[in-house]
């Protein structure tokens, strides 16, 4: 963890997803919003209740290495092992492992 960093309360689920990444990257908050060309505060806005817009809260994950992408509702969990599968997918959706993984029915799990 980054000494100092506090994680945001009662926020968005993918602002605080935002926050879980920030926190762990190499990187101070300054640095991530330089790099997206965003000040500071707008950053820091967005762990105080504030709802990013969309072309902001893109720019910020793209200087994280990360993008914004729609998916379906219901779409299909997907733990880490199989998401270097280039397998879209909401990061809250992550599990510790799925069937493909225990080689239980790819086509149930992933689909």
């Amino acid at each position: 963890k980054k000494k100092g960093f506090q994680m945001p309360q009662h926020v968005h689920p993918l602002v605080y997803q935002f926050a879980v990444i920030c926190r762990d990257s190499d990187l101070s908050l300054s640095r991530i919003s330089k790099n997206a060309g965003l000040a500071e505060t707008v950053v820091h806005g967005w762990f105080n209740h504030y709802t990013p817009n969309v072309t902001n809260f893109t720019a910020a994950l793209n200087s994280l290495g990360y993008d914004l992408a729609i998916q379906p509702l219901g779409s299909d969990k997907i733990c880490m092992k199989c998401l270097g599968t280039g397998k879209v997918v909401n990061a809250l959706d992550l599990v510790d492992a799925c069937p493909v993984c225990t080689k239980e029915s790819e086509a149930a799990f992933h689909g």
